[in-house]
């Protein structure tokens, strides 16, 4: 794959209802889960 080659995973998106026409890309979306993920684990085992 060359440097200017867009990864494959980039080339999927999801659109968010919710906002109107916005585009969610799966890599981010994946961040999102794994941090809000962490967050709720945090709170839920009172850790800090």
């Amino acid at each position: 794959m060359k440097s200017t080659d867009t990864p494959s995973y980039f080339r999927y998106w999801g659109k968010d209802e919710r906002n109107g026409e916005q585009h969610h890309l799966p890599p981010y979306h994946l961040l999102d889960v794994a941090a809000a993920g962490g967050q709720r684990r945090q709170m839920q085992v009172g850790g800090g």
